[in-house]
């Protein structure tokens, strides 16, 4: 990556047949009331009218950089050939099924700037059910002790909701590992632990479409079983070990 520019946020929007919902996520993004941002958006060998979609949206805004995978690489790489264009000294995420409220990426810059310690903060997270029209809240901690040792389950923050300061990074940290989601992410974080602490805002400000349950530990046992050795013994995170063999999804309200 080049050296970052000061102010800017790049944006990460890995896409496969995203045609149904990225109209709604790229108004989201396009209408933040913070405006120095880049919307890396690369589009995963789709067979729909996603990059039909991308390239109407970037001859209107040319924060949006577009691209096109030749084949379908999956995630990881293609989340890896989105960092490598990010200019931004701020790294946020999406996800082409969601949206954010308009405010979300001044918030979370205003808040790294004022905590300086702060490698990476997430936001609260409402959640939707397409299928029963039910409607969850987050209430997901806030302070860096609480999600330091929880945040190898589901019930510590929203993954795609973060930004990162790149500055308190070194920037051949900046890389995702061939595993899949959420463990990509979780294993990001973890290698984030020695470099600054971690937040949640309290405000609600990143919206997911919960269609499905992601995959629980029970189901990866292994790859969390290795990210928890690397948190607790190499990065001293002191993770519990509890949250591991007893991952409880507690952090959701419910609301109609």
């Amino acid at each position: 990556m080049t050296q970052p520019i000061d102010q800017l946020v790049s944006i990460l929007l890995p896409l496969h047949n995203a045609e149904q919902t990225l109209k709604e996520c790229l108004d989201s993004l396009l209408s933040q009331t913070y405006t120095p941002i880049e919307i890396i958006a690369i589009d995963d060998n789709s067979k729909d009218k996603t990059y039909t979609l991308l390239r109407q949206y970037r001859r209107r805004d040319k924060r949006l950089i577009i691209s096109r995978n030749v084949k379908r690489y999956g995630l990881t790489v293609t989340l890896n050939r989105a960092l490598k264009k990010a200019n931004g000294s701020y790294l946020a995420f999406m996800n082409q099924k969601d949206t954010s409220t308009t405010d979300r990426l001044k918030r979370q810059v205003f808040y790294l700037k004022r905590h300086p310690k702060v490698v990476a903060v997430g936001t609260q997270t409402i959640f939707t059910h397409p299928l029963t029209q039910k409607i969850d809240k987050s209430t997901f901690p806030t302070d860096h002790h609480t999600i330091s040792k929880t945040f190898l389950t589901s019930d510590a923050l929203q993954l795609e909701s973060i930004m990162i300061n790149r500055y308190l990074l070194p920037s051949d940290l900046l890389k995702f590992e061939s595993r899949k989601y959420p463990i990509l992410y979780r294993t990001l974080l973890t290698k984030m632990l020695p470099y600054g602490t971690f937040a949640n805002l309290n405000q609600y400000l990143y919206l997911r479409a919960r269609e499905e349950q992601v995959a629980g530990i029970r189901k990866n046992v292994l790859p969390h079983l290795t990210l928890w050795l690397r948190a607790r013994f190499i990065y001293g995170s002191g993770v519990s070990l509890n949250s591991l063999l007893y991952p409880v999804n507690n952090r959701l309200k419910s609301t109609f």
